[in-house]
């Protein structure tokens, strides 16, 4: 994911970050839905730039790893295509460095997201999923 911002007095704000998760999930069968659970881990990556006329600066790097859990349900909504609501729940480690200051942060973090959708699902063991 990429942010950019400009202002015409500071200049130009950029941001770039990317996150990848590994996991292993089970499934339960109930009745017309499936419900779900994960443990997996996660990794990522920010960084931040600042590009003006008079100042140009690189922000922190950060690293972060940790594990995750989630649940969830889902259930068919129209042919390959399925509702879901899903509720995410990690723990990780974060540490920060920034070269131009010559500091170092570490930190614990924790993070909660909960989603709701259609996903479309192209492969299934069973006809019925």
């Amino acid at each position: 994911m990429s942010d950019q911002v400009t202002s015409t007095s500071v200049g130009r704000i950029a941001d770039f970050r990317w996150l990848v998760r590994a996991s292993l999930d089970g499934h339960v069968l109930a009745g017309c839905a499936t419900a779900y659970f994960g443990l997996g881990a996660e990794y990522g990556e920010s960084r931040s730039w600042l590009d003006g006329v008079s100042v140009s600066d690189e922000g922190p790097h950060v690293f972060m790893g940790g594990g995750y859990l989630k649940a969830g349900v889902m259930g068919r909504a129209l042919g390959p295509l399925h509702g879901y609501a899903e509720a995410t729940q990690s723990v990780y480690q974060a540490h920060a460095r920034r070269a131009g200051l010559e500091s170092k942060f570490n930190w614990l973090g924790q993070a909660m997201e909960v989603a709701a959708g259609l996903r479309l699902q192209l492969f299934s063991d069973s006809p019925d999923r």
